[in-house]
């Protein structure tokens, strides 16, 4: 697992979203969050996963995420 988070590529198809053939990963929806949060590594991943839920983006809360998480200084406004 070590490998596969420290993997340059892997954390570049995960930052542009070219995540088509990888299971729940591969959706427009998570390949255009995956982008708008500069996914580059697991823990992002994580939050993701768990943002994209529909309950979650419903209720507004992955929108306020995305803001938090993309102004400078603020990406550690919410962690794991």
């Amino acid at each position: 697992m070590d490998k596969f988070k420290q993997d340059q590529k892997v954390c570049r198809q995960l930052r542009e979203g070219e995540t088509n053939g990888c299971f729940y990963i591969e959706s427009p929806a998570m390949r255009g969050l995956l982008k708008k949060l500069h996914c580059d590594d697991y823990v992002t991943l994580i939050a993701a996963s768990s943002i994209i839920r529909p309950g979650v983006a419903r209720s507004g809360m992955m929108r306020e995420y995305i803001g938090d998480f993309t102004i400078p200084g603020n990406s550690n406004t919410y962690t794991l």
